[in-house]
């Protein structure tokens, strides 16, 4: 196993992608609202709104992004996320061109079926794209 596999804890980000695939995103938003808040946790959740790549989850990240009141190291991640559109390359620009939202998501979600650096390198690039056709 790589490296990035092992620091995510993959099998627990497979585990929440799968959820977060039949569409229970919102249930989210108020877990990162916490008064305590984790930032192991909080980071994990923003990471989901990140591959959610839908209005509402992106319009809870941006927010938590902006909120001077949540705790720096989660709002410098979150802020990374938000910026993380800047850097889509060229190459992905123009695959997303290429095919449908539908087609995206659908591809995302079989991708989801492996347990790997791989799989998550597939899905880190399908996210990407899933950027660039939204923008």
């Amino acid at each position: 196993m790589g490296r990035r596999f092992e620091s995510f804890r993959a099998h627990h980000i497979f585990n929440d992608l799968r959820v977060m695939a039949t569409g229970s995103v919102p249930h989210l938003f108020p877990q990162l609202s916490r008064k305590r808040p984790c930032a192991a946790v909080q980071k994990r959740l923003l990471l989901l709104l990140w591959y959610a790549q839908t209005d509402a989850a992106q319009q809870a990240l941006s927010a938590f992004a902006s909120d001077a009141r949540k705790p720096s190291v989660s709002q410098s991640y979150a802020q990374e996320l938000v910026h993380r559109k800047d850097q889509i390359g060229l190459v992905q620009r123009g695959e997303a061109l290429l095919v449908s939202e539908a087609s995206l998501r659908q591809k995302w979600r079989e991708r989801l079926k492996a347990v790997s650096d791989e799989a998550l390198i597939d899905l880190d690039d399908y996210t990407a794209m899933l950027i660039a056709k939204r923008r």
